[in-house]
């Protein structure tokens, strides 16, 4: 049975499934090279299809989905979509082109389109609903009698008037618990999606129950936080982030926060005057005294360190951010014991599941908590596609390897080096022996990119697409800023074996894989990992992680035992992360790395290349 899973919105992906086993993962931006990217076209579709000598028509069921309140464009006339059967979602084509020419000037979506020098020729355009469902009731039992309890619609989809047998748009919100859910080792959880959108009927995410490979939507919870937690970052800078927001909030404290911003947004609509996260921020924005240099684009140099300031708004946003999701979490565990659902996890999706502090947090007041490594919009076609697999096999174990499930290189790289960069780069070692010195390279101070087997999927590197130095040198953390362009107050995380992360860090989450997690450094001696409030946003590895592996046990023998190194994402500013071998290639030719170590070559560059 083959399942394919589109997820058109932005960080679009695509997603093929064979017998109940994931064989395929396309990301947009990896391959179009544009941060974010928004939006598939056919050619993608067939790409991935022809890979595998299939054709749409091979296909038993399609699931797509959007992000909320945005179109599925159709780019080359090829695509087209309609509803089949009972309306439960509403589906609206619109001209495509006048809804992208409508978005804000400076709306970061028209970025995400780039990749396309085509005018859309249709737009499809899904608006979603809440549908609670019962324990009583399968919820994918498409039947009569309970179609209004499904989190999904059937359709008619087609790619050059080519149509698989089945197919369905799948609520965003259940795909993104679809993806979580089907990543976790436990039979039954409670899962919480949240995200930046608090519209739709969603308001902000749901909470769900999963049990024996089904999920039960409960209710929308009213959590504001991602678009208060945005809204305050784009209204304090241009060059800020959430993200950003996050790191800069460890170097304040948080005088400005107010218990009267926890709570729902329809808890909060009263005060600030409708349900919408901005409209929180902007109410709390106004409680605080700016003054110019806040609002000076020089501030953000850089080189420059944050005033006391602007990081106490930034830890005061975390902490009005970390206690609504507590307050989140605590009504949904209430809401379980009133429905007397037993569950051995709690699981967080969305891309609200990115912040480490508050994961961190609820873990250790309500754990075990489980996030998977794509709970950004990145596992949606994932989640869109194991939705329809019958009897969908959960992971015994939770393991790092469901991250790893990027393209297959195609290309052999001693091979693709002669032919394409031998005037560029000279190939020092191979295997074992590249391992071992690049770990003593590393030692030394030097800093290099690692590139191994298929990508991560998610937006953090793991690994596979990672740049490395030593943790333990601490000129690191501004050198790597520097190589990344990156603020010089952004902190780096660790990548560890369990013995050197139960040996250097309090209270490590044992299967914190996924760099989701925080932990508090027992020690001075990592300060080039080691964030300004004594916290690391720690991954652990294991054998399934490729060569990194044995990179930490050689660097572990070579610095007296930290099998430890600074991991992060191999790319530059406001480029994705690599993805091909020739991306790693060029990536390593125009950043300042020190050595490249490429699927088992260690390489430097040719002197002229300096």
């Amino acid at each position: 049975m083959y399942i394919l899973g589109c997820h058109f919105g932005h960080d679009a992906n695509i997603s093929l499934i064979k017998d109940n086993k994931i064989i395929c993962y396309f990301e947009k931006e990896r391959h179009s090279r544009v941060k974010h990217a928004m939006g598939l076209d056919s050619n993608d579709i067939v790409a991935i299809l022809d890979s595998y000598n299939l054709t749409i028509e091979d296909i038993d069921v399609v699931g797509i989905t959007c992000t909320q309140k945005c179109p599925i464009i159709d780019w080359d006339n090829t695509l087209k979509i309609s509803l089949r059967g009972k309306k439960i979602t509403n589906l609206n084509v619109i001209d495509a082109n006048q809804w992208i020419e409508n978005l804000p000037k400076d709306f970061p979506y028209r970025r995400f389109f780039k990749w396309s020098n085509k005018n859309a020729k249709a737009g499809f355009l899904f608006s979603e609903h809440f549908y609670k469902s019962s324990l009583l009731k399968q919820v994918f039992s498409f039947t009569k009698d309970n179609n209004d309890l499904c989190q999904a619609q059937e359709i008619l989809f087609s790619i050059n008037n080519r149509s698989p047998k089945k197919a369905y748009y799948v609520g965003h919100h259940f795909a993104h618990a679809a993806y979580a859910f089907g990543m976790s080792s436990k039979p039954n959880a409670l899962i919480i999606t949240m995200d930046g959108a608090t519209a739709n009927g969603y308001i902000g995410g749901g909470v769900y129950f999963g049990k024996n490979n089904k999920i039960f939507p409960m209710y929308s919870h009213g959590f504001f936080g991602g678009g208060f937690y945005d809204n305050v970052a784009y209204s304090l800078s241009k060059n800020l982030d959430a993200g950003k927001l996050m790191g800069l909030s460890a170097y304040g404290d948080p005088c400005f926060f107010q218990k009267k911003y926890i709570g729902t947004i329809n808890e909060m609509k009263k005060m600030v005057g409708g349900t919408e996260g901005h409209l929180v921020a902007e109410h709390f924005l106004k409680s605080i005294p700016m003054n110019q240099e806040i609002k000076s684009d020089d501030f953000w140099s850089a080189d420059k360190l944050p005033n006391s300031n602007i990081a106490n708004i930034a830890s005061s946003t975390q902490k009005i951010f970390m206690k609504n999701v507590e307050y989140m979490v605590i009504n949904a565990i209430d809401f379980a014991k009133k429905k007397k659902f037993h569950h051995h996890e709690i699981i967080f999706s969305g891309g609200c599941a990115l912040n480490c502090p508050t994961n961190s947090y609820i873990n250790s007041m309500f754990g075990p908590l489980f996030i998977p490594p794509a709970i950004n919009d990145e596992g949606l076609s994932i989640g869109a596609a194991i939705t329809f697999a019958d009897n969908w096999e959960k992971p015994k174990n939770i393991s790092p390897l469901i991250a790893y499930l990027g393209p297959k290189n195609k290309v052999e790289p001693f091979s693709y080096i002669q032919t394409h960069f031998s005037s560029k780069v000279i190939i020092l070692s191979a295997n074992s022996e590249a391992i071992k010195q690049l770990a003593q390279l590393l030692y030394d101070g030097n800093v290099a990119g690692f590139y191994f087997g298929r990508s991560e999927i998610g937006p953090r590197a793991l690994g596979h697409r990672s740049i490395v130095a030593s943790p333990l040198i601490s000129k690191n953390h501004s050198k790597v800023n520097y190589i990344k362009n990156r603020e010089e107050w952004r902190p780096f995380a660790p990548i560890s074996t369990i013995n050197s992360a139960d040996k250097f860090f309090y209270n490590v989450k044992k299967d914190s894989y996924f760099m989701l997690f925080n932990a508090k450094a027992k020690t001075k001696d990592l300060p080039a990992v080691t964030h300004i409030d004594g916290t690391s946003r720690i991954q652990i590895a294991t054998t399934d992680c490729g060569p990194i592996y044995d990179l930490l046990l050689s660097f572990g023998e070579i610095s007296g035992g930290y099998e430890i190194l600074l991991n992060t994402s191999f790319n530059d500013k406001n480029e994705p992360i690599v993805e091909s071998i020739d991306d790693a290639l060029n990536a390593f030719l125009k950043m300042d790395l020190d050595y490249l170590y490429l699927d088992g070559l260690l390489l430097k560059k040719c002197q002229t290349n300096h």
